[in-house]
């Protein structure tokens, strides 16, 4: 039986381990758990350690583990915060699909920090690592931040495909100290890497921070799509990286200024175990891009053994790189 949960309230506080889920093992399809919370949802922190040291996330989550669909799970709200080791999530461990995860939060959505004994990251997550495709997560605001660890991501380890991340920020994105954008597979997988679509007015990675389509096992690798005023990369990285196969794709349509600063990269590999696969192609379209020459920032299109992808960029004005 596929059971439906809403939950509607002003505030909504999950913390210190405690959950809320909709689950399915079994053929049958899991239900939906919608939250409508009209000022905030906040999702703080893990369990106090016990004896063995373990500790449990705070959680909201759609889930399978068999073939049925997972659900879809949505929150509605002004302000999200998850931060020190919590998530929300969906999954699927089985070959049901994954449910899609839709955050709509009107003014702000922030992802900060780790758990305390460094275990768990701050996440917002639709994942598989079966047989079953990795949901759609989608993300709706005016400011978004990711920063100390945080991520944001679309994951697999298994056969499926990863799913995609779209984000739709009125203003801001930022990403800092580590924080960053993944739609990733890794090593051993068969599945495709997910796709990631942004479209803020600005963007900027810093400290570390990455935006990344990397694919570590025998499927191709995922696209990045950026449109946005503006782009600041500080020690930042957007990457679209294959071992073996052919590396994704990434274009960025800059209205603007895109600024290189410190050391930041941007890159489309392929074949970084020195096997076969050609390299992504590489597009920017911006009014001008400005890189300082003495702090080695790159844009790059790599394969070690296949063809090279290829680099495109249009200007309104002469780059300083």
């Amino acid at each position: 039986m596929l059971l439906d949960c809403a939950n509607n309230t002003k505030n909504l506080f999950v913390r210190d381990g405690a959950q809320i889920s909709t689950t399915t093992s079994g053929p049958g399809d899991a239900g939906a758990l919608t939250i409508n919370a009209s000022e905030s949802v906040q999702l703080i922190g893990t369990s106090n350690s016990t004896l063995d040291n373990s500790q449990k996330r705070s959680v909201v989550s759609a889930a399978t583990s068999g073939t049925g669909k997972g659900g879809t799970l949505t929150v509605d709200t002004k302000n999200l915060l998850v931060r020190d080791g919590a998530a929300i999530s969906t999954s699927t461990t089985g070959a049901g699909d994954a449910g899609s995860l839709t955050v709509n939060a009107s003014e702000s959505v922030q992802l900060i920090g780790t758990s305390n004994n460094g275990q768990f990251l701050s996440v917002l997550r639709a994942d598989t690592s079966s047989q079953g495709k990795g949901g759609t997560l989608t993300v709706d605001t005016t400011n978004l931040l990711v920063r100390e660890g945080a991520t944001i991501s679309a994951l697999t380890a298994g056969e499926g495909n990863a799913g995609n991340i779209l984000l739709r920020v009125k203003d801001s994105i930022i990403l800092t100290k580590d924080g960053g954008l993944f739609a990733n597979t890794t090593e051993g997988s068969t599945g495709k890497g997910g796709d990631i679509f942004i479209y803020p007015q600005t963007l900027t990675i810093s400290d570390g921070a990455t935006i990344s389509v990397n694919s570590q096992g025998r499927g191709t690798g995922g696209q990045i799509q950026l449109q946005a005023d503006s782009l600041t990369l500080d020690n930042g990285t957007i990457s679209a990286e294959t071992a073996s196969t052919d590396g994704g794709d990434i274009t960025l349509d800059v209205q603007d200024l895109l600024l290189l600063r410190n050391g930041s990269q941007i890159s489309t590999t392929a074949g970084t175990e020195r096997a076969g696969g050609n390299g992504g192609n590489l597009e920017i379209n911006t009014g001008s891009i400005v890189a300082i020459p003495q702090e080695n920032s790159d844009i790059t299109a790599n394969a070690f053994t296949g063809d090279g992808g290829q680099i495109l960029i249009n200007t309104q004005s002469s780059p300083t790189i």
